[in-house]
C-alpha cells in the first residue's frame, strides 16, 4: 500500500511535505521526518535536496544498497525504533559524499551490518556513527577510502553501546581508521582478541560495563595511537601493557578483580588515572624508589626486551593465535618521540624489569599523574608495619602472647589431668587464655604478612585486604578482643560475688559460669562475623580492623563495639573498687598489709584494662563520628603497644600469680615430693633386704662347703691302712 502511495505521489508530482501522510518536511524540503507503521522501506518520493532524514517507528526490514541513491545531499540520517529491521547494507551510505551523521537506534532485530562502513571518502568523513541500543552481535567493518591526514582530523565518533556484541577480535575489515571514540559500553563482551583495529588511531576506546574477563596481552599492540582507555566495571584480572605507551587517560573504576597493575613505565604519557583501589596510586607516588640505577650502570645494562626512543623500534615478537596463524607485534609505523624519552628504557611489558634506567624527566612526568582515589589516612602508601619500631614490637607482642597463653592452657590442662582441678576460676581463666592466644595469632598473621611484603606492600595490598587472609585475621582479632573483654567481666563478677557472699557461705557456681561464658562466646562470634556479612568490613585497612564509616550500619557497628568496651571498663573498675572497700572494711589481724597487697593487685588489673581499651575507645569513637584524631600510620603504634597489653599481661595477672593456682601447684609438688621420698625409702628398704638375704645365703653356702670338707677329711682319716 505504501509503495502504491509513493508511486502515485511521484507520478502526480505532489509536493512532498504538504499532502504526504507519512512524511513531513519543512518548506524547502531539506528536513524530513517520516513516521508510521506503513513504512516498510526507505521513502523514494522525497526531493533530491533533502539533507536531514528521520525515519521513526517504521516497519523497515532492510536497508538496501540503493535506498539513498536519490538523496545525494544527505548530511544526517536517523533510523529509530525499527523493530523489524534485520539487514543493513553498509554500501547504501557510501555514495553519500556529504554524510556527517548516521544513527540507527532501537532496532532490536538488527544482528549485523553487511559490508564495511567507509568512514572517509574523497569529499569528507562521517563524524558520528551511532549504532547504539540495537541487537548487533559483532563490530561492523570500518575502513577509510582516503589516506589518513593530520591526527584525528575528520575522525569519527562511533557508538556501539547497548548491543549484544560478545567478542572483539582482529578484523581484516577494520584497518587504519581514525576514531575520536569507539564506545562499546554495556554489551556482552567477554573477551578482546589480539591486534584489534591494526594501524588505527583512537582517541577514546571504551569497554566499560561489560562482563569482560580476558583481554589479549597484545590486544592494543597494533594501534598506532590510543589516548584514552575505559575498562570500568569489567572483570579483568590482568591489564595488557603493550600499546599503552601514548595513553593519556586510563579509567578502571569498579574493576575489583584487577589486583595488580603493570609497571608504571608502560604509561609513558599518562596524565590521569581513575582507578578502583587507592593502593594502585602508590605505583606512581613511589616511582622514584624503583629508579635506583645510575647513568654509569645504565650504559652497561641491557634487558632482553627493550625500546630505543627516537625512532620507535620494538623487538620482533611472534605470537600464535588460537587458530594457529602467526603474526608479529612489530608495528608498521615509526614515530619520533620527544627528546626527553630518547634514552634506553626497559620495555614496559616486562613484568619484572631486569634493570631500570629511567630518565629523570620521565620520573617527574609519572609523579605528576593525577591518580584517584588517592591514598588516605586509612590506606597510606607504606608497609603494613610502617616503621621498624612497630615491626619489632609486633613480633615481641605476638611471641609473648602466644607463649604465655599456651603456657596457661597447658598448666590448667596438666592440673586437671593430675586430678587437681582449679574449679570455676580455672575454667574462666582458661577461656581468657584462649581469647588472648587468638590475639597473639592475629598479631602473628600481621607480622608474617608484613615481612613477606616489606618494601612492596602496594603490590600485594589489594590481594591481602580483599582476600581470605585479612578476613580471617580480622575475625580472629574481633573475636579475641570481645571474648577477652566478656571473660574479664565474668571474672570480675565472680570475684565480686565470692567476696560479697563469702560471709554467708555462698560461692559462684559452675552453672552460672558456664552460662556466662556461653553467652560470651555467642556474642563474640556474632560480632566478629558481622563484617563478613558486609556490616562494616575487614578490608578497609592493612591491619584488617573494621573501621569503615561510610554507612549508618558501619557507624552503628563501631559504636556497638566501642560502647561495649566503655561499659566493660567502667563495670570492671567498679567491681574491683567495691571488692577493695568490702575487704578493707573487715578489721582482721594484719588487715592493713593485706589491704595494700590487694589494692596493688586490683589497681594493676584495672590499669591494664584501662590502658588496653581506652585508646581503642577514644580513637574508635572519633573515627565513628567522622573526626579521626590520628591516621592509620600513628594508630599502628597503639596497635602494638596498647591493643595486645591484655593478651601479654593476663597470663601473669590471672594465672601464674593466682594464689589458687599457686596453691594447687604447691600441693602437687608436695605430693610428688612425698611420693618420691616414699619411693626412695622403698627402694632403699628393698636394697637392704636384698643385701641381707644375699649375705645370709652366702654364709649358708660357706658353712655347707666347710661341712663337706670336714666330712671328707673325716672319712679319709677313718679309712684303714
Amino acid at each position: 500500500m505504501s509503495l502504491l502511495l509513493f508511486g502515485l505521489l511521484n507520478l502526480a508530482g505532489v509536493p512532498a511535505g504538504k499532502e504526504d501522510p507519512l512524511c513531513t518536511c519543512d518548506s524547502d524540503v531539506r528536513r524530513c521526518r517520516c513516521v508510521g507503521r506503513q513504512l516498510d522501506r526507505v521513502p523514494q518520493h522525497l526531493g533530491s535536496s533533502v539533507t536531514h532524514l528521520i525515519i521513526d517507528d517504521s516497519t523497515l526490514t532492510a536497508v538496501r544498497a540503493l535506498d539513498f541513491e536519490k538523496y545525494p545531499q544527505l548530511v544526517d540520517i536517523a533510523i529509530r525504533n525499527a523493530g523489524r529491521l534485520q539487514s543493513v547494507q553498509a554500501s547504501a551510505f557510501e555514495p553519500l559524499k556529504r554524510l556527517k551523521r548516521l544513527s540507527i537506534n532501537g532496532c532490536s532485530s538488527l544482528r549485523r551490518v553487511n559490508g564495511s562502513f567507509v568512514l572517509c571518502n574523497g569529499r569528507g568523513c562521517i563524524l558520528t556513527l551511532n549504532l547504539a541500543n540495537n541487537g548487533l552481535e559483532e563490530v561492523p567493518g570500518l575502513t577509510r577510502a582516503v589516506t589518513s591526514g593530520p591526527i584525528f582530523r575528520g575522525a569519527t565518533y562511533i557508538d556501539l553501546s547497548g548491543n549484544k556484541i560478545r567478542t572483539v577480535s582482529q578484523g581484516e575489515d577494520s584497518v587504519g581508521v581514525d576514531l575520536i571514540g569507539l564506545i562499546l559500553s554495556r554489551n556482552l563482551i567477554s573477551s578482546v582478541g589480539g591486534g584489534i583495529l591494526p594501524g588505527s588511531r583512537i582517541h577514546l576506546l571504551a569497554f566499560d560495563h561489560n562482563p569482560l574477563v580476558n583481554v589479549h596481552p597484545l590486544a592494543f599492540a597494533r594501534l598506532v595511537i590510543l589516548k584514552q582507555l575505559d575498562l570500568s566495571f569489567t572483570q579483568i584480572a590482568d591489564l595488557p601493557s603493550q600499546g599503552l605507551l601514548r595513553l593519556e587517560v586510563i579509567t578502571l573504576r569498579g574493576v575489583y578483580t584487577l589486583k595488580r597493575l603493570p609497571t608504571v613505565f608502560a604509561f609513558q604519557d599518562l596524565r590521569i588515572a581513575r582507578l578502583t583501589y587507592a593502593h594502585h596510586c602508590c605505583y606512581f607516588l613511589n616511582v622514584r624508589r624503583t629508579t635506583t640505577l645510575g647513568p654509569r650502570h645504565c650504559s652497561k645494562r641491557r634487558s632482553k626486551r627493550y625500546a630505543v626512543w627516537g625512532n620507535f623500534k620494538v623487538r620482533n615478537e611472534s605470537v600464535k593465535e588460537a587458530n594457529g596463524r602467526t603474526w608479529h607485534s612489530r608495528s608498521d609505523f615509526k614515530t619520533t618521540r620527544p627528546l626527553l624519552h630518547r634514552k634506553l628504557l626497559v620495555i614496559p611489558g616486562a613484568a619484572r624489569p631486569l634493570g631500570l634506567c629511567i630518565p629523570e624527566e620521565l620520573v617527574d612526568t609519572l609523579e605528576r599523574v593525577k591518580c584517584s582515589p588517592k591514598p588516605d589516612a586509612l590506606n597510606p602508601c607504606e608497609d603494613m608495619a610502617g616503621h621498624l619500631f612497630v615491626r619489632l614490637f609486633m613480633w615481641l607482642a605476638w611471641i609473648l602472647a602466644v607463649i604465655g597463653n599456651l603456657g596457661v592452657v597447658a598448666l590448667f590442662g596438666w592440673l586437671c589431668k593430675c586430678g587437681r582441678p582449679t574449679g570455676v576460676s580455672g575454667f574462666l581463666v582458661s577461656n581468657l587464655a584462649f581469647a588472648d592466644l587468638c590475639m597473639g595469632v592475629y598479631l602473628a598473621m600481621l607480622a608474617v604478612q608484613d615481612v613477606k611484603t616489606a618494601g612492596k606492600y602496594c603490590n600485594y595490598a589489594v590481594d591481602w585486604q580483599s582476600g581470605l587472609g585479612c578476613s580471617s585475621a580480622g575475625f580472629v582479632a574481633i573475636f579475641s578482643s570481645e571474648l577477652s573483654m566478656f571473660t574479664i567481666v565474668a571474672i570480675s563478677i565472680k570475684l565480686w560475688y565470692d567476696t560479697k557472699e563469702s560471709f554467708y557461705g555462698f560461692t559462684f557456681e559452675w552453672p552460672t559460669a558456664v552460662i556466662l561464658q556461653g553467652i560470651a562466646w555467642l556474642l563474640s562470634i556474632l560480632l566478629a562475623a558481622l563484617p563478613l556479612a558486609n556490616v562494616n568490613t575487614y578490608s578497609a585497612t592493612s591491619v584488617c580492623l573494621p573501621i569503615r564509616t561510610e554507612s549508618v550500619g558501619d557507624k552503628a557497628y563501631l559504636f556497638t563495639l566501642l560502647l561495649l568496651k566503655l561499659f566493660a571498663v567502667g563495670y570492671v573498675a567498679f567491681n574491683y573498687l567495691h571488692i577493695y572497700f568490702m575487704v578493707s572494711g573487715v578489721k582482721l589481724p594484719a588487715a592493713h598489709t593485706q589491704d595494700w597487697v590487694m589494692a596493688r593487685k586490683l589497681t594493676l588489673l584495672v590499669c591494664t584494662n584501662f590502658v588496653c581499651w581506652t585508646p581503642t575507645i577514644v580513637l574508635g569513637l572519633s573515627a565513628a563520628v567522622g573526626r579521626p584524631l590520628l591516621d592509620i600510620s600513628t594508630c599502628k603504634y597503639f596497635l602494638v603497644l596498647a591493643y595486645p597489653i591484655n593478651a601479654t599481661a593476663d597470663p601473669f595477672l590471672y594465672a601464674f600469680s593466682s594464689s589458687t593456682v599457686g596453691q594447687q601447684v604447691r600441693l602437687y609438688v608436695a605430693a610428688v615430693r612425698s611420693n618420691l621420698i616414699d619411693h626412695l625409702h622403698r627402694v632403699r628398704h628393698c636394697s637392704f633386704k636384698s643385701a641381707v638375704s644375699n649375705a645370709t645365703e652366702s654364709t649358708y653356702s660357706q658353712v655347707g662347703v666347710a661341712r663337706k670338707l670336714i666330712s671328707s677329711f673325716s672319712s679319709r682319716s677313718r679309712r684303714p691302712d
